[in-house]
C-alpha cells in the first residue's frame, strides 16, 4: 500500500503526492493555516501544551474533537481520514 502525502504549494494550493515525504499531521494543517496550538486549543477546549503533546506523538483528539476541526477547517472526508491515521500508529506503538 503506497501512501499519499498532503502538502501546500506557495500559492496555498493543497497538493497530494506519493513522492513528498511531508506527511498530514495535526501541526502541518495548523501551522498551513497560521494558527497556533493556543488558538487550536482554544477551539478544541484544551490547552496549548496538550495540543503540543497531541503534535509530539503523545495520545491525541478525541472523536468529537475532530469533527470540530473538520468544520472549522472545512476538511474532506479523504483530509479527516488522513489525520485519524496520523494518531493510530503512534497509538498502536504505546498499546
Amino acid at each position: 500500500m503506497s501512501e499519499i502525502f498532503l502538502f501546500w504549494r506557495t500559492d496555498g494550493e493543497p497538493c497530494y503526492t506519493s513522492d513528498m515525504p511531508i506527511p498530514v499531521s495535526l501541526s502541518s494543517l495548523r501551522q498551513s493555516r497560521g494558527l497556533t496550538q493556543a488558538r487550536v486549543g482554544e477551539l478544541l477546549g484544551v490547552t496549548d501544551v496538550t495540543i503540543g503533546r497531541w503534535e509530539d506523538g503523545e495520545g491525541g483528539p478525541r472523536p468529537q474533537q475532530l469533527q470540530v476541526l473538520r468544520g472549522a477547517w472545512d476538511m474532506t472526508d479523504g483530509d479527516l481520514a488522513e489525520l485519524v491515521a496520523s494518531f493510530a500508529p503512534r497509538a498502536r506503538e504505546t498499546a
